[in-house]
């Protein structure tokens, strides 16, 4: 059974998050979903409805701590919470097991790849949608404080970079989707954002083409908003359900 979320808006005294990562835990296994560079509690909401929806077969519960504005956590040691720290809460009080999949949508698809490279032994699956994946060898505008300067600091950018850490990335199922900005085949670019990240997503999977990983991939007309990811994400679920529902 579908355990609601509870949590409540946090009061204005406590820093507010720009970014909310969710983890679905479930019986023996968790789907970690990690969101947009802005996302807010309504479109939190959104995202929480489609999951329990169409994951409900497998649902238990939900995990919906606050993060800082992606990739900027790293800053602030949000990766060792959650793989440190939020996994065992999840295993101790919310019955999660070894059996783990990670989604995300914007920077959020650059977090899913990212975190399942660097630690593969955590997620059997990461799917992205609209992913800011190249991030070192695209022009892609940046804070200096995050990872340092991209020529001084190169292999602390590659430790992150999905592009560079595609080899990890052998034996998880991946699904990555993009847009080009269009409403429409052969229309008019209507979402520069999407337009420009495309060539991300395009860079990722051709890299795990030369290395020789399977992905399941899609891309063509589709904005950066929810009339694409909408679709996109339940096309997703089987490659994420492939590694979720090996569990009893």
């Amino acid at each position: 059974a579908v355990i609601p979320s509870t949590v409540p808006r946090p009061p204005a005294n406590v820093r507010r998050a720009q970014l909310f990562v969710g983890a679905l835990a479930v019986t023996a296994v968790a789907l970690f979903v990690l969101a947009l560079l802005t996302i807010n509690w309504p479109t939190w909401a959104r995202v929480q409805s489609g999951l329990t929806r169409n994951v409900a077969p497998l649902l238990n519960g939900l995990v919906r701590p606050d993060l800082e504005t992606f990739p900027l956590a790293w800053r602030s040691m949000w990766e060792t919470f959650h793989m440190g720290e939020l996994l065992p809460i999840l295993e101790s009080d919310w019955r999660a097991g070894d059996q783990r999949a990670i989604a995300g949508i914007s920077m959020g698809g650059f977090g899913a790849m990212s975190y399942a490279a660097r630690h593969p032994d955590i997620f059997g699956a990461a799917a992205s949608f609209s992913g800011v994946l190249d991030p070192y060898g695209s022009d892609w505008g940046y804070d200096p404080a995050l990872w340092g300067d991209k020529a001084e600091q190169a292999e602390i950018w590659q430790a992150h970079d999905p592009v560079s850490l595609a080899p990890a990335l052998a034996d998880t199922a991946l699904y990555v989707w993009w847009g080009d900005g269009t409403e429409e085949a052969g229309g008019p670019v209507v979402d520069g954002l999407e337009a420009y990240l495309a060539p991300h997503s395009a860079a990722f999977v051709e890299r795990l083409g030369a290395l020789g990983i399977e992905a399941t991939v899609e891309s063509g007309p589709g904005t950066h908003d929810w009339t694409s990811w909408d679709e996109a994400v339940l096309r997703a679920l089987p490659v994420l359900r492939s590694a979720l529902e090996g569990s009893d």
